[in-house]
């Protein structure tokens, strides 16, 4: 979107039209085929973004309706992103082809290329090979009046959503306890299947760190902070964020709410005898 604003000379006023516009989009279509899109293995990122990437490149073009319903209907055929992939850098590849092939879909209905009538909500379209049975109404009912855009926000951290809950545990428990790294003798962060499914893993590079549940501890406590220096390269490497991992233990809480996390800290004695 924003290299099409760029190419054609376009108002910065124009643009963040076509970003909430297309933001708008996205998150209905994804909220239509919520939960059981995600739980099938689609990473809802990649998958729906192409429609807010098309709806974008499609009001900055200034297509017509049935112009942009082409361009949405393309975009479908182009919808693509497993959840399995997320800790590789298969996943950025995905995510970048959201928004390539939803400005693709925009500038080939410009040209007059054609979609199906009913490519995301038909008997055989989008919604129902993705996911289980959809929400169709939750596209367009309120369309205009109700904003799901009001209902986002920003991440307050630069890694994986289901890793922010960890952070703001471990952050949390060393300012009400003041503990200090050296204390540290064992971190153990607990939560659902999901947490551990997404952050239970080495650490290898910044990437890596990104989706990381003992990265994330240790930095929190090191730095206690966590923001994009600390989830750079160079702090993965730093030796005392590799040790501070290494400190770090993860535990299944079948209890646990999903996007919730509890940290631990076991301290070492440093008393006298």
């Amino acid at each position: 979107m924003l290299a099409l604003a760029e190419q054609r000379g376009l108002a910065g006023a124009a643009v963040l039209h076509a970003f909430i516009l297309g933001a708008e989009v996205e998150r209905r279509i994804g909220n239509a085929v919520s939960p059981g899109h995600y739980a099938r293995g689609w990473h809802i990122t990649s998958t729906c973004g192409v429609f807010g990437a098309a709806a974008a490149s499609a009001k900055l073009l200034g297509l017509d309706a049935e112009q942009t319903w082409h361009a949405l209907g393309i975009a479908a055929s182009q919808s693509a992103g497993t959840v399995e992939n997320l800790p590789s850098a298969a996943k950025n590849v995905s995510v970048g082809n959201a928004a390539r092939n939803g400005l693709f879909a925009a500038l080939l209905a410009e040209q007059g290329y054609t979609a199906a009538p009913a490519a995301i909500e038909g008997a055989l379209g989008w919604a129902r090979a993705m996911g289980d049975e959809p929400a169709v109404a939750d596209i367009t009912d309120g369309l205009g009046e109700q904003w799901e855009m009001s209902l986002n926000t920003y991440k307050p951290y630069p890694c994986g959503i289901v890793m922010h809950a960890v952070i703001d545990a471990c952050l949390a428990l060393r300012r009400d306890h003041a503990v200090t790294a050296a204390e540290i003798a064992e971190i153990t962060v607990s939560g659902d299947q999901l947490l551990l499914d997404r952050g239970d893993r080495a650490v290898a590079n910044d990437r890596d760190a990104r989706v990381s549940i003992h990265h994330c501890a240790a930095v929190s406590f090191l730095f206690g902070t966590a923001g994009l220096k600390e989830f750079s390269d160079e702090t993965v490497h730093d030796p005392a964020v590799v040790a501070m991992r290494a400190l770090t233990k993860t535990r299944l809480d079948a209890g646990s709410p999903r996007g919730a996390a509890t940290a631990t800290v076991r301290t070492a004695w440093t008393g006298g005898c």
